[in-house]
């Protein structure tokens, strides 16, 4: 599991969720503390589902 915290997520947003579409699981921090999550689909989806 990767670690960013707001700042750097707000600069490198394209890097990482590069790292989610790789499987990855992303910590998002604030002030040292989790606030959030990013993370792959929990399964494939077809691409039907509305965007």
């Amino acid at each position: 599991m990767k670690t960013t915290d707001i700042r750097e997520l707000k600069h490198s947003m394209s890097t990482v969720f590069k790292w989610v579409a790789q499987g990855e699981t992303v910590e998002v921090t604030r002030r040292n503390k989790v606030v959030g999550i990013i993370s792959p689909p929990a399964t494939e989806t077809s691409g039907d589902s509305p965007a």
